[in-house]
């Protein structure tokens, strides 16, 4: 009786010899970097890996021999994922880590964009508080335990989105700065 091979037995005998090319490798080892780095950086915005410990934790996933276009992956994540939605201090903190003083001038200037940002957000909700505070007193609830958040109304949002537009133009400058300061540690 003729011997029976499954798929996975033909298909395996086919491919033996079937190599990938050099292209295909280089994309396989970028896709693998980015999962690491991306693995690296879920562990530093979570707190389970402190800034001063990134690049060691860089060497210790990619080896020795990869551990310097990981760290680069490392750095392009990091500049890409600013945003002022977030909170910069654990990538402000990584930023610190792999590219040192040469990434310290735009990272501070994204931090006074992102403070501005953030107080300019504070000032907004306290206005609109107030707001729904001069309306409950004209219906004729007052107190002083009343102490109203800012709801979420047209205008409210018109101005938040607003100041984010005006913010964002100089968060994305001071963005596209720190890229360029970082890709030459890149190579």
């Amino acid at each position: 009786m003729a011997e029976i091979k499954s798929t996975l037995d033909l298909v395996m005998e086919r491919t033996r010899d079937m190599r990938p090319s050099r292209k295909e490798r280089e994309e396989m080892l970028a896709r693998e970097r980015e999962k690491r780095a991306k693995g690296l950086l879920l562990r530093l915005s979570e707190g389970h890996l402190k800034p001063e410990n990134l690049r060691q934790a860089a060497v210790e996933a990619a080896g020795p021999d990869e551990a310097r276009a990981l760290e680069a992956e490392l750095l392009r994540l990091l500049v890409q994922d600013l945003s002022l939605d977030q909170d910069l201090g654990p990538t402000v903190g990584g930023l610190e880590a792999l590219a040192g003083e040469t990434a310290s001038e735009p990272l501070q200037a994204l931090q006074v964009i992102w403070q501005e940002y953030r107080d300019g957000l504070a000032v907004l909700e306290g206005q609109a508080a107030a707001e729904v505070l001069q309306d409950l007193a004209r219906r004729g609830i007052t107190g002083s335990a009343l102490r109203p958040k800012a709801a979420r109304t047209p205008a409210l949002e018109a101005r938040q989105s607003d100041l984010r537009r005006r913010m964002e133009t100089g968060f994305e400058q001071a963005r596209r700065a720190l890229q360029e300061v970082v890709s030459p540690a890149q190579s």
